[in-house]
């Protein structure tokens, strides 16, 4: 089961905009007891791995198992300059663009995946796209732009350092999946985590970026696979 977090896709939008992992967090402790009170694991990967990290530390009885996929506490970190192909699709939704057609949209996309087929991006980005009423094209995303009239001061979402703490409290099996090609994530940041958290399991996927369930699906769900289930005593 796949979950649209709070400001993407056709989940409800806040507000305040603020969609970090503490109140996305507060919005899973309501869904998954309804639509998956039984799920070996939880998977996430960029702000809903950053999501999972908090989930697993505060409610490790809806939270089995862990699996966050190339993202560590310092990923925000604004020291770090990533170049535009480094951060691959991720570019693309820093702000809110509109695109005058879909083939624009997706063609952007494309450019920026290098590790996917043509046929695969312009698919999801069909997913993550909508039409807007004077015919163009943006992302089913609410993550930028004004906040509303509802707006509470949380202050910096996008900070994840805080997370670290959360780490470290973390006492459910736990998988952390990289990109081999990723520059989200430095060898520091494996390291701290493998310092807060020394039973943690650290996978590297190759040929792949900040998104591994775009860019090799099938190695992903052979990791999966061999962590859940084989953790498990599963066939």
């Amino acid at each position: 089961m796949c979950i649209d977090l709070p400001g993407h896709g056709r989940s409800y939008t806040r507000a305040d905009r603020n969609y970090g992992p503490w109140r996305n967090t507060e919005a899973l402790e309501v869904a998954l007891p309804q639509v998956a009170p039984s799920a070996l694991a939880v998977v996430g990967m960029s702000l809903g791995g950053a999501t999972t990290i908090r989930l697993a530390a505060q409610r490790p009885d809806l939270c089995q198992r862990a699996v966050i996929v190339d993202v560590s506490p310092q990923i925000n970190d604004p020291s770090r300059g990533l170049t535009t192909q480094e951060r691959g699709t991720v570019a693309l939704i820093d702000q809110t663009p509109t695109y005058a057609s879909f083939a624009e949209m997706a063609d952007a996309a494309v450019a920026l995946s290098p590790f996917r087929a043509a046929s695969g991006v312009r698919r999801g980005v069909r997913h993550n796209a909508i039409r807007l009423s004077d015919g163009t094209w943006r992302w089913r995303y609410d993550l930028f732009g004004p906040r509303g009239d509802g707006a509470d001061d949380d202050g910096n979402w996008a900070d994840f350092t805080p997370l670290w703490d959360d780490v470290a409290r973390i006492r459910i099996p736990t998988m952390f999946v990289q990109g081999g090609e990723s520059k989200f994530n430095t060898e520091d940041d494996v390291r701290e985590l493998q310092r807060r958290l020394p039973g943690i399991r650290v996978e590297k996927v190759a040929r792949a970026g900040h998104a591994v369930q775009s860019d090799q699906p099938l190695q992903l769900v052979r990791l999966l696979r061999d962590f859940v289930y084989g953790a498990a005593g599963e066939s």
